[in-house]
C-alpha cells in the first residue's frame, strides 16, 4: 500500500514502512512528516526506512525533524533504518554522528534484506 503526504510518500508492505523524502529536509516538511509517520508506525511495522534517493539538502531544522521521527520509532520499538543517503546530507549525518546509530544502506532494498527477523 502506498499513501501520499505533502512532498512524502509512505509504502507499506511486509512489516516495514518506508517513508521517501523530498528533495530538501527543512522545517516546513513537519506536519507532512508527522502525519507520514503516524501513518507508518500505526501498521507497528518491524522496520521504519527514511529513503533518502530524492533528498539533495538537509537543513538543521530538517535533521531535527529526523531526530524527532527516531524518537517516535524507538518509542514504538520499530527498528529504523537509512535508504541511499548521499551529497551533503550524508556529511552532515556523519558529522553529527547519527550515521554511528542507524544502519545506512545503499538501497531500500538493501535496508529491507538486512532486517532483523
Amino acid at each position: 500500500m502506498t499513501a501520499s503526504h505533502p512532498d512524502i510518500t509512505v509504502s507499506l508492505d511486509a512489516g516495514s514502512a518506508v517513508l521517501a523524502l523530498p528533495p530538501r529536509l527543512e522545517s516546513a516538511l513537519e506536519d507532512s512528516l508527522v502525519e507520514a509517520l503516524q501513518e507508518a508506525l500505526a501498521t507497528s511495522p518491524r522496520l521504519l526506512i527514511f529513503d533518502f534517493s530524492s533528498v539533495e539538502a538537509a537543513t538543521s531544522s530538517g535533521i531535527g525533524l529526523l531526530i524527532d521521527g527516531l524518537r517516535r520509532a524507538d518509542e514504538h520499538h520499530v527498528e529504523v533504518a537509512l535508504a541511499a543517503v548521499g551529497g551533503q546530507p550524508l556529511l552532515v549525518l556523519r558529522r553529527i554522528g547519527l550515521l554511528h546509530r542507524l544502519a545506512a544502506h545503499e538501497t531500500v532494498a538493501a535496508a529491507k534484506a538486512s532486517a532483523r527477523p
